[in-house]
């Protein structure tokens, strides 16, 4: 079952987890955070505490403007 991600604010920064069981095997750990210049989103697939997917580091999104 999806775990929807909830977000909170610290000083104009929103960070968000959730995670996410698909089977009792497989996890799903979605990070966020949000600044006013950036968005961090980490994705990670677990099965059997291994991961099979995704990137514990984050991917940066930087704003253009």
């Amino acid at each position: 079952m999806f775990t929807p991600m909830i977000y909170t604010e610290n000083n104009g920064v929103f960070t968000g987890e959730s995670i996410s069981f698909f089977t009792p095997e497989t996890k799903f750990v979605l990070k966020e955070t949000v600044t006013k210049n950036t968005l961090s989103v980490s994705e990670v697939f677990y099965k059997n505490d291994k991961i099979t997917f995704g990137f514990i580091d984050p991917i940066v999104y930087d704003k253009i403007k």
